[in-house]
């Protein structure tokens, strides 16, 4: 179960990461022209803040796994808190 949970929430950070280059290396023409002793397409850079960014969302998906691991199979939301905006049943009262 952990395994699972950490793995779907690196799928996210791979498509986050993926997302981000993209875009990154797309914009790096703009920020060409203000950056000063470094490229905009420096490898070492991108390198560094992808691996940095990929840790760090690795350490933060652990405790959620880990406390899905140790709850039980039926644990969710109480009834009558699940859905607060949920219509109301019955007539509603009228006030005289």
């Amino acid at each position: 179960m952990l395994a699972q949970i950490v793995r779907q929430g690196m799928l996210l950070v791979a498509m986050g990461v993926v997302g981000g280059l993209v875009i990154s290396l797309a914009g790096a023409r703009l920020v060409a022209g203000i950056l000063v002793g470094v490229e905009a397409t420096d490898p070492v850079v991108y390198a560094g803040v992808t691996l940095l960014l990929v840790v760090v969302s690795g350490v933060a998906n652990l405790p959620t796994g880990q406390a899905r691991r140790h709850a039980g199979p039926r644990t969710g939301p109480k009834r009558g808190l699940a859905s607060p905006l949920r219509a109301r049943r019955g007539r509603p009262k009228v006030r005289a």
